[in-house]
């Protein structure tokens, strides 16, 4: 290909593994949703509808990875799908679809930093005193630890998609074990008493209240449609895309009840409802005695790989709408590392 060519087309350097990598932001849905869901609806209630959000998710995704072999070469995902769907009848349709998956998951990259920078301050700097003013806002260190995760999310997307998804490899395989430990701990520690009276059906409203709950399981389990976003990329788009997709779905399926059923069973709702961010480091310290900055460490790491793959997702959107020429046409431009650089 000619470098005039080159500038327009991304690398294809992923495999069905890479994209499985960059689905694991998913269980950072499960982190800020799950403690805020138990303040409307009891566990049992929020773990049915999980579960059939992550299945209505699976077979989303199958539909997605159909989509991905018919325009293997459209970067943006559903973003772009949702663009070839309505341009022959209503073009703006496709394009409000478009900039609402963009921004969507662009903003959800300040939300995540924050709750980094946060937890961070929280678990090792409590007494620092820094603060400082620009623009009228008032910021602390956590906006700086915020502002470098968000730089080291962008970094590893910057030089070379591969990179950034062998960094989401081992800090996803890092949220796992850690997941997995603290959810076997819940079930068996003496220190702990798993029962099922922890868990209840209520729910504190109306109809009102479980579509509010339905939306917001939808927010954090329909996430898996992320990984189509890269089907261009790919080595083989159709198997590769199918594969990711469908592994990354039924990872779901086990991931939005197993965890929520045994951390809420050996905490109690009210624990989880106090601390909806931090349960997991609740959870540790309760388990193997003040370990509680173990499972920090979980969080912190599911957030940044939440991070990289939602800066790589956006980054592509943006992308996509470039090509198609619905915003600034310098952003359909590809970096020599073979990744749209002005749109991450």
């Amino acid at each position: 290909m000619s470098d005039s060519v080159d500038q327009h087309v991304l690398a294809k350097t992923l495999t069905w593994r890479d994209g499985m990598a960059l689905g694991l932001a998913l269980p950072t849905g499960l982190f800020v949703t799950f403690g805020y869901l138990l303040g409307v609806v009891g566990a049992w209630v929020a773990i049915a509808v999980w579960f059939s959000g992550a299945v209505i998710s699976y077979l989303q995704c199958r539909v997605f990875a159909e989509m991905a072999s018919m325009f293997p070469r459209d970067s943006g995902g559903v973003a772009r799908y949702a663009i070839e769907g309505w341009k022959k009848y209503f073009a703006p349709l496709g394009a409000i679809a478009a900039f609402g998956y963009w921004i969507g998951w662009s903003l959800t990259i300040s939300m995540a930093a924050v709750v980094f920078g946060e937890l961070i301050e929280a678990t090792w700097f409590q007494d620092n005193t820094l603060d400082f003013g620009i623009f009228g806002n008032h910021l602390g260190l956590e906006h700086l630890f915020a502002l470098g995760a968000m730089l080291f999310a962008w970094a590893f997307n910057y030089f070379g998609l591969k990179f950034g998804a062998a960094v989401n490899k081992v800090l996803g395989l890092l949220v796992v074990v850690g997941l997995t430990v603290v959810s076997v701990a819940c079930l068996v520690s003496p220190s702990i008493d798993w029962s099922t009276a922890n868990l209840s059906w209520s729910v504190a409203g109306d109809w009102r209240t479980v579509a509010v709950v339905f939306y917001v399981t939808a927010w954090a389990v329909y996430a898996g449609e992320i990984v189509a976003s890269f089907a261009p990329e790919y080595k083989d788009t159709a198997r590769d895309t199918s594969k990711a997709m469908s592994r990354i779905s039924l990872f779901m399926i086990v991931l939005f009840v197993v965890v929520p059923t045994a951390l809420s069973g050996g905490l109690g709702e009210e624990t989880i409802r106090d601390n909806p961010v931090t349960y997991v480091a609740v959870a540790f310290g309760q388990a193997f005695g003040g370990a509680s900055w173990i499972g920090t460490i979980v969080i912190a790491f599911s957030l940044l790989v939440g991070m990289i793959s939602t800066t790589a997702d956006g980054g592509r959107a943006l992308f996509g709408l470039a090509q198609e020429g619905m915003t600034i046409k310098q952003l359909d431009w590809v970096n020599r590392w073979g990744v749209p650089g002005r749109s991450l």
